[in-house]
């Protein structure tokens, strides 16, 4: 099994789009900073070679938007096939003193970079879908979105997330 990178962050994009509806634009980006935390290893199923669980935790800070400076917290499994990662589920929620959001994602894939048969990075994509908002965000309540995620170091990465 390679080594892991906790890939938390990647769902965590959905507490970045609570918006008021005045400031939701097709087209429109938001950026998300995550630490991981936790234990990321990934988990072998035993039903066959490279086949595993990996079940990870961030915490992200929003970038824009009447959320701007909220805090994000995330979990999210994914399962790994060899060298294809995808997303079984991830639920985050963002939180303000002016709003709420709980986001719930199930379409997911993660792209690992290797180096010399060693993991150095990895991208992913996906969409994701706002199930319950409040206060500022209430408009975005049943909206889906898509996201792009990649490291940019140690534990750490950035996702953003567009309206369509």
């Amino acid at each position: 099994m390679t080594r892991s990178f906790p890939l938390a962050a990647v769902v965590v994009v959905l507490g970045t789009t609570a918006f008021s509806p005045a400031a939701i634009a097709q087209g429109q980006t938001w950026r998300l900073t995550c630490s991981n935390h936790g234990n990321a290893v990934p988990e072998p199923l035993g039903d066959r070679p490279g086949h595993a669980l990996q079940v990870a935790e961030s915490t992200c800070t929003v970038a824009g938007g009447p959320l701007d400076g909220g805090v994000t917290s995330q979990h999210v499994i994914w399962e790994i096939d060899g060298a294809k990662w995808t997303l079984l589920v991830s639920t985050s929620i963002t939180r303000r003193p002016d709003g709420r959001l709980l986001g719930l994602n199930t379409v997911g894939t993660l792209d690992m970079q290797m180096q010399d048969g060693r993991p150095v990075g990895w991208t992913a994509s996906g969409q994701c879908k706002v199930a319950l908002a409040s206060g500022k965000a209430a408009a975005l309540e049943g909206k889906a979105f898509t996201w792009t995620g990649r490291t940019t170091g140690p534990g750490v990465n950035t996702v953003e997330v567009t309206m369509p």
